[in-house]
Formats: C-alpha cells, structure tokens, sequence
C-alpha cells in the first residue's frame, strides 16, 4: 500500500526533531556534568601584624597563598593601601575560583572603596561588612560554603580586613571586620576610638595564625625560652607598649622577622603544613 505524500514528507521532519531535541538534552546534561566536576579553588592567606608608631601605622603581611588546589606560593599581597593615608590588610579566605575569580576579598574591598571613599567616620567598618557580606552570598555558590566553613572552624572568621589610620591629632587608629559562615551567615565590626591611643593602651595588632605569637606572649614551652628572652620580640609584644617611642624603621624589622620566625618555628605548635610564608610586604599608613 502506498503511503500518502504528507506521511512520507513528515516522517523525515519527525525524525529531525527527535535529533535535535536528543542534542539539547545531551548538551545540557554535558555542562551540568561539567559544571557538577569543576574544581573549585579556595585560596587564602594567615598572617598579619599591624604596629602603631609615632608616625602612624606600620603594617606587614607575609606572602604565602595558600590553596586547596596547588602548592603554596609566595606571591600573595595581604597588605595593601586603600585611600590616602590608609592601609588595609585581609587574612582568611582571598578568593574563589571557578575557572574565573567568582569572589576576591582584596577586589570587592577596593571596590567597596570606590563607592565610597575612606572617610574615618565610626560607620565605616560595619557599611564595609555589609558590602562584603552581600558581595558573598551573591558571587559564591551554596555548594562551595562547606569548604569555606572546614577552614573557618580552624580560625576565628571566614575570612577578616582590618583597616589602618591617623585620625586628626596623629592618634594611630583601627577598624576590622570579620564575616562568618559558622553560627550565620553574618558579620561583626569593630573600631577604636581616639581614647586608646591617648591612654597608651594601644599595642601590636596581629591577625590570621597566631600560634607563635600566643606561645611567645603566653606560653612556657622550654624550646621558646630564647625567643621569649629576645629584647626585640619583648619591646613589640610582651612589655608595656609606648607607641610613641616606636619609629617606622624599627616597626619594620620587627615585622618581617616576626613573620619569618613564625613561618620557620609554625610547625612546632601545629599538625599541618605551615600556611605562613617567610617573606613580607609592610606598607605605612598616616
């Protein structure tokens, strides 16, 4: 029986279709399986001191990169000006990477600053958390969070950016911010006031990895004795601190050999790989 010329010229159309509609689902479960496998890199950073001088502030970060993907590297700038007369300094997370920069602490702390230029008024830290915190929960994906939280439980924050100033009158001046993912999400800010500069109270601020910091100002570990001794690491961390007295040369050194110590003594007081490099950057801020 011959089929009519409609049944004929349809047959072909169907099976066409049928091809194309094949086509579609396989490239979309393609990319989902793509998409599904993707390494993501979780790149962060420890250590940071921040010391007030006569000057202002002097502030040095080590540079290691840390990264759940490669080996660490040495290239990682922790430290970094944000305006005129004004340093910020990031530790924890840095970056997600997924293919492309999904979310960089430093870049969305710049940013932040471009809206909105450093001002030194008390609001700013906490305006800064929230912009943070909402550049967060939108750049980086639900399904990356427990990662972050695996390295969060092993610090204080997800990730932190403290800023250094001189507030007028030459008072050395400080604000972090600190974005949690345990117990949140949220923030927390916090900023100084002019009293703890003119009160001397005013001391070092290190952030990130402190485990040798806290053994030489609190332990009693006979291997530390030495260290503990040292005049230098006694004048920056363990004696009463005279901001006042220090200068910006001396600031340095001690920051840089403070870092180095810490990356070459680290793996004394912790089970994992030492995640603070021996070199550093130091910027002044006033």
């Amino acid at each position: 029986m011959k089929r009519p010329p409609s049944f004929a010229l349809a047959a072909p159309v169907l099976l066409s279709g049928m091809r194309a509609a094949m086509v579609i689902v396989l490239t979309s479960l393609i990319a989902a399986l793509s998409l599904s496998f993707q390494s993501t890199a979780i790149e962060h950073g420890s250590l940071v001191i921040a010391m007030p001088v006569a000057s202002g502030w002097m502030v040095c970060g080590d540079k290691r990169k840390m990264s759940n993907l490669v080996a660490p590297t040495e290239d990682e700038a922790k430290v970094f000006a944000l305006g005129p007369g004004v340093v910020a300094a990031a530790t924890g997370l840095r970056r997600v990477i997924e293919g492309e920069t999904l979310f960089d602490v430093v870049e969305r702390t710049q940013a932040f600053a471009r809206t909105r230029p450093f001002d030194g008024r008390d609001d700013y830290a906490e305006a800064l958390a929230k912009a943070l915190g909402a550049d967060f929960g939108r750049m980086v994906p639900d399904r990356v969070w427990p990662q972050i939280v695996e390295q969060e439980l092993k610090a204080k924050s997800a990730f932190t950016v403290a800023l250094f100033w001189v507030a007028k009158g030459g008072l050395p001046r400080w604000a972090d911010v600190n974005y949690h993912l345990v117990g949140g999400p949220r923030y927390t800010s916090r900023s100084t006031n002019d009293v703890l500069a003119t009160t001397n109270k005013l001391r070092p601020v290190v952030l990130g990895n402190l485990a040798v910091v806290d053994e030489l100002q609190h332990g009693n570990q006979p291997a530390f004795a030495d260290a503990r001794r040292d005049a230098e690491i006694r004048r920056f961390l363990i004696a009463p601190y005279l901001w006042r007295e220090q200068s910006s040369p001396a600031a340095e050194r001690f920051g840089r050999r403070l870092i180095e110590l810490t990356s070459a003594r680290l793996g004394e007081l912790q089970r994992t790989p030492p995640d603070v490099g021996p070199t550093a950057d130091c910027l002044t801020a006033g």
